[in-house]
């Protein structure tokens, strides 16, 4: 075999690169002025650190000083405490991404 050449699952590079995920996959930040016109945004839910994440958008209610306050727009399948419709607030440095 070829000392030279990696195998490695190409699926792979997340679980490898994980330490260097920010680095490599800088996060959008959001700011009030930018949602402006924005009708939704997305952004990460979980019910504890060991339960999986969720990413799930929220019709835009209000954008307040330091958060935008959203009604759920899906309904949650790894998030039981919540439900569509709720009333959610998200910090802007949580939005994910904005339509």
């Amino acid at each position: 075999m070829d000392q030279n050449k990696i195998l490695e699952d190409p699926n792979n590079i997340m679980v490898v690169c994980r330490a260097h995920h920010k680095k490599l996959f800088p996060t959008k930040r959001f700011t009030k002025g930018q949602l402006k016109y924005a009708k939704y945004i997305k952004a990460e839910f979980r019910e504890n650190k060991s339960s999986p994440r969720e990413h799930m958008w929220l019709r835009i209610i209000s954008l307040e000083e330091n958060h935008v306050v959203g009604s759920l727009a899906n309904i949650p399948v790894f998030t039981p405490s919540l439900k569509y419709g709720d009333i959610i607030k998200v910090k802007y440095e949580d939005v994910e991404d904005a339509i």
